[in-house]
C-alpha cells in the first residue's frame, strides 16, 4: 500500500469522507482502503451531527444548572464532551488509517455487534429467586442485589437499573418535575412491569447480549482512574521523560495494585470490635460518633468504611451550608451509601469511587496528618523489602 492511499484515507476523517465517497469514480479515491475509511469517517461525523442537534433541540434547555463548586453548567460539560469525543475519534481513526489498518474494529461494523439474545428458562427457580431478579431493576436496590446475588441475570438487569436510576435522579435534581422526568418514570415503570410479567407469569427472561457490553459503574470508575494516570504519563512523555504509553498495561497495573492493597488491609485490619453497631457507619451525621475510632484505632476492620462514611457526612454538611438544607444534590449521596450497605459484610475494605479519591486527595494536601493512605503505602514498602530480602 503506497503512502498516497494512506494519506487520502487519513484526510477523509477531517470532514471530507463524504466527498471522497461521492468521488468514487476518481482513481485517486477508488481504492477499497480509502472507501472503507471514508465510510467510517462519514458515519462518525454524521452520527455526531445528528446526536448533537437532537441533544440541543430536546435536552440542553433542561440542563442549565451549575455543577457544585466548579459552577459550570451541566449543558456546557455535555457539549464539551461531545466535541472531545469527536476529536478523539478523529485522531484515533486517522492514526489507524496512517498505519494502514482497516477499520474492522469499528463499533458500526455489524459483524462485531452481537445482537443475539439469551433466553433464560425460570420455571424451575423459586419465587424468592424471581423476586431477587426483579429487585435488580429497582432504584438503588440493584446495588445490593447485584453484589450479594451475583450472576448473569442480576448483573445484566442491574446495568439497566443503573441507567434508569441515574437518568431519573439527575433530571429530578436538575429539572424537578418536567416532561422528560415524567416520561422517564413512565418508561421505567412499564419496563419493570414487562420484566415482572415475563418472570412471574411466563417463567422466562430474554436478555440481549448488547446489555452485557454496557460497562458497570465499577468498570467505568476503573477506566476513568486508568485514564487519569495515563494522562500524566502522556504529560511526562511530552516533557522529555522516557515513559511507555500503554493503556492496557496501566489498567492491569492498577488492578494488581488494588488486589495487593486488599491483601494488606485484610491481613492487618482484623479487629472486629466496635462500640456501636457497624450499620451506623452508613448513616450520615450519625456516623460522626466514629471520629474517635478513626483517630485512635489502629487495627479496626471497619476503619476504611468509617473513613469514607465521614467523608460522606462532610459532603452532606458542605451541601447544607453551601446550598441549603433542602438541596436535592444530597440525593446523589445515596449511591455511596448503598454501595457500603452492599459491601460492609462482604468487603469492608471497599474503596467507594470518588469518595475514597476525595479522602486520598485531602490526605495528601493535609501532609498525612491523620493518614491511613500513608500507612497503607508504608505497609506496601515493607512487603516489597521483605520479598527482596527473601
Amino acid at each position: 500500500m503506497n503512502n498516497q492511499i494512506k494519506t487520502n484515507a487519513l484526510i477523509s476523517y477531517f470532514f471530507l469522507g463524504w466527498l471522497f465517497l461521492l468521488a468514487w469514480n476518481n482513481p485517486n479515491f477508488a481504492d477499497e482502503f480509502i472507501v472503507k475509511h471514508s465510510k467510517k469517517a462519514t458515519k462518525i461525523h454524521f452520527g455526531f451531527l445528528v446526536t448533537f442537534i437532537l441533544y440541543n433541540i430536546f435536552l440542553s434547555q433542561h440542563l442549565y444548572y451549575n455543577i457544585p463548586v466548579i459552577m459550570v453548567s451541566v449543558d456546557k460539560v455535555i457539549n464539551l464532551w461531545f466535541f472531545t469525543f469527536l476529536t478523539l475519534a478523529i485522531l484515533k481513526w486517522a492514526y489507524e488509517a496512517h498505519r494502514g489498518i482497516e477499520p474492522k474494529s469499528s463499533i458500526w461494523n455489524k459483524t462485531n455487534l452481537d445482537t443475539k439474545s439469551v433466553n433464560y428458562n425460570l420455571s424451575w427457580i423459586s419465587e424468592n429467586d424471581k423476586i431477587i431478579y426483579l429487585t435488580s431493576l429497582l432504584p438503588f436496590l440493584w446495588i445490593i442485589t447485584s453484589n450479594n446475588y451475583e450472576n448473569n441475570i442480576t448483573k445484566s438487569l442491574a446495568k439497566i437499573g443503573t441507567i434508569f436510576t441515574f437518568l431519573i435522579l439527575s433530571y429530578y435534581v436538575f429539572s424537578w418535575f418536567d416532561s422528560i422526568f415524567i416520561l422517564l418514570i413512565f418508561a421505567y415503570i412499564l419496563f419493570i412491569a414487562f420484566i415482572w410479567v415475563n418472570i412471574f407469569i411466563n417463567d422466562k427472561l430474554i436478555i440481549n447480549n448488547l446489555i452485557n457490553k454496557i460497562p458497570s459503574l465499577w468498570d467505568i470508575y476503573l477506566k476513568s482512574r486508568t485514564s487519569f494516570f495515563y494522562f500524566f504519563d502522556f504529560l511526562s512523555l511530552i516533557f522529555g521523560r522516557k515513559v511507555k504509553l500503554d493503556f492496557t498495561s496501566k489498567h492491569a497495573q492498577l488492578l494488581k495494585k488494588d488486589e495487593k492493597s486488599y491483601e494488606i488491609l485484610a491481613s492487618y485490619f482484623t479487629d472486629e470490635s466496635l462500640v456501636l453497631s457497624k450499620n451506623l457507619i452508613f448513616i450520615p451525621i450519625l456516623n460522626l460518633i466514629f471520629i474517635p475510632t478513626f483517630l485512635v484505632s489502629k487495627k479496626s476492620k471497619y476503619l476504611i468504611a468509617i473513613t469514607q462514611g465521614l467523608i460522606i457526612s462532610f459532603l452532606l454538611i458542605f451541601i447544607w451550608f453551601y446550598f441549603s438544607y433542602y438541596s436535592l444534590y444530597q440525593l446523589f449521596l445515596l449511591f455511596p451509601i448503598f454501595i457500603w450497605i452492599a459491601n460492609i459484610d462482604k468487603n469492608p475494605f471497599k474503596k467507594i469511587p470518588i469518595i475514597y479519591d476525595i479522602y486520598a486527595i485531602f490526605d495528601k494536601l493535609s501532609f498525612w496528618i491523620f493518614s491511613k493512605v500513608k500507612f497503607l503505602n508504608e505497609k506496601k514498602k515493607e512487603v516489597k523489602e521483605v520479598s527482596y530480602k527473601l
